[in-house]
């Protein structure tokens, strides 16, 4: 998620006390559950690290399965969307021909602002 917004984040962090994790959720109309939380783009409190550690230990690497056991603060779409209209924080970038297009993009916005 190369394109994080330290406001975004700010704004998850103010809002983590008395939850175990402060997750973004997306909407995404072509999945059977259209909600998708976005688990690396997540703020966890320290306290979550016990909970973690047994996970690894047991070989279970799912944070999606991690989650379900937290108290979990959701950020929705509306509220990024007040630090960054085009939701682009929560962009993946996976692949190299993802990167490339990526760098093509912001050179391209560079050119044009």
């Amino acid at each position: 998620m190369p394109l994080i917004q330290t406001s975004l984040v700010q704004y998850m962090m103010n809002m983590a006390h008395g939850y175990d994790a402060v997750i973004p959720v997306i909407r995404d109309e072509t999945r059977i559950w259209k909600d998708r939380i976005q688990p690396l783009h997540a703020a966890y409190n320290k306290s979550c690290l016990p909970l973690m550690k047994q996970h690894l230990r047991e070989g279970r690497r799912s944070l999606h399965e991690l989650v379900l056991s937290l108290n979990v603060r959701y950020v929705t779409e509306k509220e990024m969307a007040l630090f960054e209209p085009g939701l682009d924080s929560v962009r993946n970038i996976n692949t190299p021909d993802e990167y490339q297009a990526l760098k093509l993009e912001s050179s391209e916005t560079h050119q044009r602002g």
